[in-house]
């Protein structure tokens, strides 16, 4: 009986000691990605291609064979 007081404090000591470590964690620092921009603008390249395939279906489209006229 009077052993338990002493187990008991020391249970209680032994969890609050290993909860936690002393030492700080050493945290590392965020590397920050930086992308550079190409050096020639060639943003415009896709919209103007898709501009001309399209004035080339419009302009190509009216020419197809004649309907036919009902007898």
């Amino acid at each position: 009986m009077k052993y338990i007081a002493p187990i008991a404090t020391l249970a209680l000591i032994a969890t609050q000691a290993s909860a936690g470590s002393l030492v700080t964690p050493e945290i590392e620092p965020a590397l920050e990605v930086v992308q550079e921009q190409p050096a020639s603008s060639s943003d415009w390249i896709v919209p103007l291609l898709a501009v001309g395939l399209i004035a080339v279906m419009v302009t190509n489209s009216g020419g197809g064979t004649p309907t036919p006229t009902p007898c």
